[in-house]
């Protein structure tokens, strides 16, 4: 155990010291109580005036608690898959393969028109690279600021609009 002992020539001496503890291990009584990590009222009871001592916590040895769950990248690693409420196994999915093909080849159709320079149907303009681009920002330095940045290292010809 280590303790700092202030002196009066304005130090601070940091003393080790071994407690012998009759227990064995983890004493609870060398250790204050602090305060917790919720609150002691509620939000009426302090607006009303009413005072409530400070809910203290009692530190205790560690107990290494065993994971149930597997998420992340543990699930990925031992290939268990995620299963939502609504999530169904692809063995009882059935009777959706002519709707699944009929989507399939509606989005091959606007691939493939795309691809060809089409809009696939829809009346939007092809998009012009040629125009100016214009960075809108607010009249601060914040995040515009490295944007505007970059535009001006690659030489980049742009319109500036600040708030």
């Amino acid at each position: 155990m280590r303790s700092v002992r202030a002196t009066n020539t304005d130090k601070l001496e940091v003393l080790s010291m071994c407690i012998p503890s009759k227990v064995g291990g983890f004493n609870q009584e060398y250790y204050p109580s602090f305060t917790a990590n919720e609150s002691s009222s509620t939000a009426e009871a302090w607006l009303s005036g009413t005072d409530v001592p400070v809910k203290t916590m009692q530190m205790s040895e560690g107990k290494k608690v065993a994971k149930t769950k597997k998420t992340g990248l543990s699930r990925l690693k031992t290939g268990v898959k995620k299963m939502g409420a609504k999530e169904t196994p692809e063995e009882t999915k059935g009777g959706d393969s002519a709707e699944l093909q009929a989507q399939i080849s509606k989005l091959q159709a606007e691939l493939n028109a795309a691809r060809a320079g089409g809009a696939s149907g829809s009346s939007d303009a092809a998009e012009d690279f040629n125009s100016k681009p214009v960075l809108g920002y607010w009249a601060i330095r914040g995040l515009g600021a490295q944007i505007r940045y970059m535009l001006h290292y690659l030489n980049v010809n742009f319109e500036d609009k600040m708030y």
